[in-house]
């Protein structure tokens, strides 16, 4: 957040990474995906319980290859817009 602080303010910055896509623990593999991957659960749980709202479906299943999916694209959305 420093460095994106910086940088609007008309500063060069220079940033340090390890891994080959900008942001850091919270951006890659803790905060941001595990928010993406409790956001999916909330839904899925939420659809059990659509008839208690007069909402009727089908089915609701739990798809991780696209859970994971969906993730993965705000990680990567979020690590792009840091490089910006």
């Amino acid at each position: 957040m420093a460095a994106i602080r910086a940088g609007q303010l008309g500063l060069k910055v220079a940033i340090i990474e390890k891994d080959k896509r900008l942001g850091g623990t919270c951006t890659l593999r803790g905060c941001i995906p595990t928010k993406q991957l409790l956001q999916s659960a909330h839904v899925y749980e939420q659809m059990q319980h659509a008839a208690d709202f007069g909402v009727r479906r089908r089915a609701s299943n739990w798809l991780l290859r696209d859970v994971q999916k969906r993730k993965d694209k705000v990680v990567m959305k979020n690590s792009k817009g840091i490089g910006s």
